[in-house]
C-alpha cells in the first residue's frame, strides 16, 4: 500500500468542508417520532434480509437442504452430431466435441485453454500445432473443420504427441473428460459411498453422486475441510476424510523447446536510442562490474509492414564479444505509434521481422534476443506465435522475452529460454498515486505469480531498476497538483545525505522512504541504492531464479556492485 500524501492545508480543508453549522445541530438536537418509526423499519429490513441470506447461504452448504441424486444423464446434454466435454471440472461443453462419421473433433478454443501450442494462421487457413520437435499443418476438411463458426481439430492427428491434457471417453451416456493439463495428483475415495456434492449457484437443494469404495478421483483444489474433485467428469465436494493417500500422477511432461543455461544471467540494458548513443556504451559497460550480459537496444519495429529498424553499431558489438560478453540485443515495439496487430497477426510480416533477426545475427555474431514487446495485450494469440516461430527460426539464439499485461508466462518459458520479468515500474507517471517504483511485495508478487502460473524459476530473469522518483504535490487554487521525476541511482546516496533526518527505512516497501515539505511543495520518495537492491536481490536469489537485469546502465552509482554480488551470490 503506498502512502498518501499530507500537508495540514489539504486536512483544514477536509474539516471545513464536513464542518456542521448551527442550525443544522439545532435541527437535529431532539429525535422525531418519525424519526423512530424509520429507525426500527430499517432495523426489520436488515433482519429480514439476514434472514434470506442466512437461509441462501446454508441451502448452499448443505445445511437443512434437501439432497437430490442426479446421473449422467441429466448432466451429459449433447446436442446432434456432437458430444459434451468436461473441461478440467469447471464446466461442460455440450458442443466440446464434434462428431463426424468415425472421427471425433475438439473445439480450436478449448484445445488453446488446455494450453496447446495451437493457432489458427488466417494466411493460409490452416491450424498449426506445434510441439517441441514437429509442427502440424492441419488443412481445413481434411484435418479440421468449421461447425457454425467455430474450427474443431481432428483428435486422431493429435494422437501420439505429448499434449498438455489427457481425454478420456466414457459410455453411457458418452461423453469426454480432459484432465489436468499440467499436473494434478490422484487420490483414493475411502468410504463406500463418497458423495460427490455439486453446489448450484442459487439453489437450496444439494445434488449429489455417489463414488464407489476404492475408486480413484482427481483432486483439482481445496475448500475448508473439503477437496474439490473431479470423478468421470463430475466434479464437486467432498470432505477431505474421506480421501486416502494422496499418489503423485504427472498428466503432462513440461516440454522446454529451449533450455536456460546452466551459469547465471547477469545483464545489464545499454539504452540505444540514436546512432551517437552507441558512443557511450562501453563506457556504461567498462564502469560496471560482475555482469556477463549486454542487452543493448538496437532494435525496433517502425511501421505495421514488420519492417526492422536497427541502431547497431559493428564496433561496439566486437568490442562487447572481445570483452568477454554475451550480446543479446533488444527489439522493441514502442518507437513508433502503429497498431501491432496489423503485423504480427500476418504469417508473411512475422516472417519479415524473423528474417531480418536471424540475418543480422549471422552477420554480427548474436548470442541472443530480448524481445520487449509492450502493446500486444490486443494481439496475445498471434504474439504467442511469432515466439513460436521465431523460436523454430532461432534454434540456437538465446531468447528471451520481457514480461507486460496478462500474458501467458507458462507458454512463453515453454517456447523460449527465459521469461523477463519486468520488476519496476509499480508506480509511473501516469499513476493515480506516487508511490515505489519497485517495492519488496511487488517484486515477491512477480515471482510468485510466474511460479504458480507454472513457470520453472531458473527461466525466469528478473528486472530491476537503477532508478526512482521523486514525487511532488503542490496546492494550487485549492487543488492539489502532483507530478515526478526520474532520478538515476546514482544520485540516491547524496539525497539520502541531504535528507538524513527526513528518512526512515520502510520495512514494508524495503526502501528508504522520504518526504518533506518546502514552502507549498510537499516531496517524497522511495529510494533504490544498494540496500534497497540488495534486499531485492536477496529475495530473488530465494526463488533460485535463472538470473537477473538491470534497466538502465549508467543510472547507477559503480560503486554499487560490490553490495549487490554480495546480496544475491551469497545464497
Amino acid at each position: 500500500m503506498s502512502r498518501g500524501i499530507h500537508d495540514d492545508s489539504d486536512i483544514e480543508e477536509f474539516d471545513d468542508e464536513f464542518d456542521v453549522s448551527d442550525d443544522v445541530k439545532d435541527r437535529h438536537a431532539g429525535i422525531s417520532l418519525g424519526g423512530v418509526i424509520a429507525f426500527f423499519f430499517i432495523l426489520a429490513l436488515i433482519a429480514v434480509s439476514g434472514f434470506f441470506a442466512y437461509k441462501y447461504f446454508a441451502g448452499r452448504k448443505g445445511a437443512k437442504s434437501k439432497e437430490v441424486k442426479v446421473s449422467y444423464e441429466e448432466l451429459y446434454k449433447s446436442a446432434e452430431s456432437f458430444v459434451a466435454l468436461s473441461v478440467m471440472g469447471d464446466r461442460i461443453e455440450a458442443d466440446g466435441i464434434y462428431v463426424s462419421g468415425d472421427r471425433d473433433y475438439i473445439r480450436l478454443d478449448i484445445l488453446k485453454e488446455l494450453g496447446s501450442h495451437a493457432y489458427y494462421d488466417n494466411d493460409s487457413d490452416s491450424v498449426l500445432v506445434y510441439y517441441k520437435d514437429d509442427v502440424l499443418n492441419l488443412k481445413k476438411d481434411a484435418d479440421y473443420v468449421a461447425v457454425s463458426d467455430k474450427l474443431y481439430v481432428a483428435l486422431d492427428k493429435l494422437n501420439g504427441h505429448n499434449n498438455p491434457y489427457v481425454l478420456e471417453k466414457y459410455d453411457s451416456p458418452l461423453r469426454y473428460v480432459v484432465y489436468g493439463y499440467k499436473a494434478q495428483s490422484a487420490y483414493k475415495a475411502c468410504s463406500a459411498k463418497s458423495k460427490v456434492r455439486l453446489y448450484t449457484a442459487a439453489s437450496s437443494l444439494e445434488y449429489y453422486m455417489d463414488i464407489p469404495k476404492g475408486e480413484r478421483v482427481t483432486c483439482i483444489g481445496s475448500e475448508g475441510d473439503h477437496k474439490k474433485i473431479e470423478y468421470k467428469g463430475v466434479a464437486g465436494y467432498v470432505k477431505a476424510d474421506s480421501l486416502g493417500a494422496c499418489e503423485a500422477k504427472k498428466f503432462y511432461t513440461y516440454e522446454a523447446w529451449k533450455e536456460p543455461a546452466a551459469s547465471q544471467v547477469k545483464l545489464g540494458f545499454a539504452s540505444v536510442s540514436v546512432k551517437e548513443a552507441n558512443n557511450y556504451v562501453m563506457t556504461y559497460v567498462s564502469a560496471s562490474k560482475g555482469l556477463n550480459t549486454i542487452s543493448p537496444t538496437w532494435y525496433y519495429i517502425s511501421d505495421e509492414e514488420g519492417t526492422v529498424e536497427s541502431l547497431v553499431d559493428k564496433s561496439v558489438c566486437n568490442q562487447l564479444k572481445n570483452a568477454g560478453y554475451k550480446v543479446w540485443p533488444l527489439i522493441s515495439d514502442f518507437e513508433k505509434d502503429i497498431d501491432n496487430k496489423n503485423w504480427i497477426g500476418s504469417s508473411k510480416k512475422r516472417k519479415k521481422v524473423i528474417d531480418k533477426l536471424v540475418s543480422d545475427a549471422v552477420t554480427y555474431g548474436y548470442d541472443g534476443y530480448n524481445i520487449d514487446f509492450e502493446k500486444v495485450n490486443g494481439c496475445k494469440e498471434d504474439y504467442i506465435q511469432f515466439l513460436r516461430e521465431l523460436s523454430k527460426a532461432c534454434p540456437k539464439l538465446t531468447l528471451s522475452a520481457s514480461v507486460y499485461g496478462n500474458i501467458s508466462m507458462y507458454q512463453i518459458a515453454e517456447v523460449l529460454d527465459y521469461v523477463v520479468i519486468m520488476q519496476y515500474d509499480e508506480h509511473y507517471a501516469g499513476s493515480e498515486e506516487p508511490g515505489s517504483v519497485s517495492s519488496i511485495s511487488f517484486v515477491k508478487k512477480g515471482l510468485d505469480d510466474a511460479v504458480k502460473e507454472g513457470v520453472p524459476a531458473g527461466k525466469i530473469i528478473s528486472a530491476l531498476p537503477f532508478y526512482y522518483r521523486i514525487w511532488t504535490a503542490t496546492t494550487e487554487d485549492g487543488k492539489l497538483k502532483r507530478d515526478s521525476k526520474v532520478v538515476k541511482e546514482s544520485n540516491a546516496s547524496g539525497y539520502l545525505e541531504a535528507h538524513q533526518s527526513d528518512a526512515i527505512f520502510d520495512e514494508e516497501t524495503g526502501q528508504y522512504y522520504i518526504y518533506y515539505e518546502e514552502g507549498k511543495t510537499s516531496y517524497m520518495c522511495w529510494l533504490e541504492e544498494a540496500r534497497s537492491l540488495s534486499v531485492k536481490l536477496e529475495a530473488v536469489k530465494s526463488y533460485g531464479v535463472g538470473g537477473v537485469a538491470f534497466w538502465r546502465l549508467g543510472y547507477e552509482d559503480p560503486a554499487i556492485y560490490d553490495d549487490l554480488w554480495k546480496a544475491y551470490d551469497a545464497n
